[in-house]
C-alpha cells in the first residue's frame, strides 16, 4: 500500500484510493477528523505529541510546542524547543520535526488500515525549491517511509478535478491553492483523460499564518496602547495568535466574531469588513500571482473556465470576491478546498500501484536547469552565465539540447555545471551537480563544438548527453533522482 500524503503548513491529511473511491485517514481531530494539526509539542526525550493534543499544549507551554514548520523546512533556520520535563531548551531541524509529522500520520493509517505502510507519495508547494524537496523526502525515511514521488500541490488538486471532470473537449481551470504558510496557482488544461499543468506561479512565504498575524499585531497594537503590562508575556501571545487564527476560521461562515480574552482583559467584535481590510495587501499578493501565471500561460481570462479553490484560507469569503471581480472568472468551490490536495495524492499513489485511474498526469518543470557558460554578447563577455536549456514551466517529459564551444586553445576536456533556478547568473541559482567531459580534440578556442541534451522525465529522471561535434566522442549518463525523487526536483547521481 503507498499513502498518499498532504503535508501541510497548518493541517497533514492522508488518504489512499480503493475500489475508485477516496479513503482518508481518521486522525480524532474534533473540528475536523480527516485533518491532523501540523503542530508538534516536544515532552522529552524521543516523546512528542502530534496534531491536536500538541495544540492543548500552546497556550500552557508555548516554548514547547512548535506549528508551521513547513515554512522553514529546506532553510537552515533551526527549531529550539523547551523539554517540558526537564525544562531544558533543544535544538532540532524541520527535517525532525516534519518527521514526527509524517510519522504520527502513519501511525493512524496503520491502525486504520490494519496493515504495515512504508511507502508514500507526499506533497509540496510548487515553489519548493531542491533543498526542500530534499528535506520532505527525509523527513518521510526518517518517519518509515519510502518517498515514492514528490507531487506538486496544484498538480494534485488537478488530478482531483481532472478525474472528477472528465471531458472530450479540450477546457482550462486555474488552481488557486492558499494554504496555511505557501501560496500556488497554476494554470491546467484537460482534454479527455489527460490532465496537463500549463504554467505554475506562487509563494512560499504567504499564507493563511500571515492573515493570522495581520490580525495579532492588530490585537496585541490595541492592548499595548492600553499599557498592558501583560501582554509580552509568551504564554499571552500565544493565546493572542490562538484567538486571531480561530476569529479567521469563524469569519469564514460569520458577518463577526466576539474576541474574548479574560487573561488579559480583552474583549472586542471583529467584524468581516474589518478583518478583510486588514489582509488586502495580502490578498493582492495573491491575485498578483494569478494575473502573472495567466501571462506565462499566454491564455486569455475567457479562456479559463473556472477558478479552483484550495487549501484551507481559501475559504475567506473576500477570496472568491476577489478573484471573480478582478479577474471575471467564475470560481468554484465544488472541491473540499481542504481534501483536494491530499485526493490527488492518493490518485498518484493508485496509478504507481498501478490501479487503473482513468487520468493521465502531465507536469511542468518548476524550475530552470542550467548550464553554465562564457557568453559573448554584443562585443563583451559575460563570465557565469547560466544557459537555460529547460525553462521553468516547460512541460516534461521533455527533450532539449544545446551547442556549446571551448573558450580555450588546446582544450582537451570541459565541466558541465547544472544549475536550478531563474536568475541568469550562478550566483542567483542553486549548483546541482558538475560533470566532467574528457578526451575532446585540441584545437584553438571556439573550433570544438560541444552538445549537451538534458532529456527530462516524468518519473524523475534525467538523461544528459555531452558529445563532441563531429565525433564518436560521447558520453551518455542516466542520472537518477535520488530516492525516485519526481522529475520536480533535480538532485542527480551518476551512474
Amino acid at each position: 500500500m503507498i499513502l498518499g500524503i498532504d503535508l501541510g503548513t497548518t493541517n497533514t491529511a492522508a488518504a489512499i484510493i480503493k475500489d475508485g473511491n477516496p479513503i482518508y485517514v481518521s486522525t480524532g481531530n474534533p473540528k475536523h477528523d480527516f485533518l491532523l494539526p501540523s503542530v508538534v509539542a516536544y515532552i522529552d526525550n524521543g516523546e512528542f505529541l502530534v496534531g491536536h493534543k500538541a495544540i492543548e499544549l500552546l497556550s500552557t507551554h508555548p516554548e514547547s510546542v512548535i506549528k508551521s514548520i513547513k515554512s522553514i523546512i529546506g532553510t537552515n533556520q533551526e527549531a529550539p524547543l523547551r523539554n517540558m520535563r526537564t525544562k531544558n531548551q533543544e535544538i532540532f531541524t524541520s527535517v525532525e520535526i516534519s518527521a514526527q509529522i509524517l510519522g504520527e500520520i502513519k501511525r493512524l493509517a496503520e491502525k486504520q488500515f490494519k496493515t504495515s505502510i512504508d511507502k508514500a507519495v507526499i506533497t509540496v508547494p510548487a515553489y519548493f525549491n531542491d533543498r526542500a524537496r530534499k528535506d520532505t523526502i527525509k523527513a518521510g525515511e526518517l518517519a518509515g517511509l519510502e518517498v515514492m514521488r514528490i507531487l506538486n500541490e496544484p498538480t494534485a488538486a488537478a488530478l482531483t478535478y481532472g478525474t472528477e471532470h472528465k471531458t472530450s473537449k479540450k477546457k482550462h481551470i486555474m488552481v488557486y491553492d492558499l494554504g496555511g504558510g505557501t501560496f500556488d496557482t497554476s494554470i491546467i488544461e484537460l482534454n479527455g483523460d489527460v490532465v496537463e499543468v500549463i504554467a505554475s506561479d506562487g509563494d512560499r512565504n504567504l499564507g493563511g499564518d500571515n492573515f493570522d498575524y495581520a490580525l495579532f499585531s492588530y490585537i496585541y497594537g490595541v492592548l499595548h496602547g492600553e499599557s498592558n503590562p501583560n501582554v509580552k508575556n509568551l504564554k499571552a501571545m500565544a493565546t493572542i495568535l490562538s484567538k486571531a487564527e480561530e476569529t479567521k476560521n469563524k469569519l469564514s461562515s460569520a458577518a463577526k466574531h466576539k474576541i474574548e480574552i479574560k487573561s488579559l482583559k480583552f474583549e472586542e467584535t471583529i467584524y468581516r469588513e474589518d478583518f478583510e481590510k486588514l489582509i488586502a495587501d495580502l490578498l493582492k499578493k495573491t491575485l498578483n500571482h494569478c494575473k502573472t501565471v495567466i501571462a506565462k500561460s499566454k491564455l486569455k481570462n475567457t479562456d479559463i473556465e473556472k477558478i479552483l479553490l484550495v487549501g484551507g484560507s481559501s475559504r475567506v469569503p473576500a477570496v472568491k470576491d476577489m478573484l471573480e471581480e478582478e479577474l471575471c472568472i467564475p470560481v468554484s468551490q465544488e472541491i473540499d478546498p481542504d481534501l483536494a490536495v491530499v485526493i490527488g495524492a492518493a490518485i498518484q499513489s493508485a496509478i504507481i500501484e498501478g490501479q487503473k485511474v482513468s487520468s493521465v498526469l502531465l507536469d511542468v518543470a518548476p524550475h530552470s536547469l542550467s548550464v553554465s557558460c562564457v557568453l559573448e554578447k554584443n562585443g563583451k563577455t559575460i563570465n557565469n552565465y547560466c544557459n537555460k536549456l529547460i525553462k521553468k514551466n516547460t512541460p516534461i517529459p521533455c527533450t532539449i539540447e544545446e551547442v556549446f564551444s571551448t573558450l580555450n586553445d588546446n582544450q582537451d576536456s570541459v565541466k558541465v555545471a547544472i544549475y536550478q533556478g531563474e536568475s541568469d547568473f550562478e550566483e542567483g541559482n542553486a549548483l546541482i551537480k558538475e560533470l566532467k567531459f574528457d578526451g575532446i580534440k585540441k584545437r584553438k578556442a571556439g573550433e570544438t563544438e560541444i552538445m549537451v541534451r538534458f532529456s527530462y522525465k516524468l518519473d524523475g529522471t534525467i538523461d544528459i548527453q555531452v558529445a563532441e561535434e563531429g565525433t564518436q566522442n560521447m558520453s551518455t549518463q542516466t542520472l537518477k533522482l535520488l530516492n525516485k525523487r519526481a522529475a520536480t526536483e533535480p538532485s542527480v547521481v551518476i551512474h
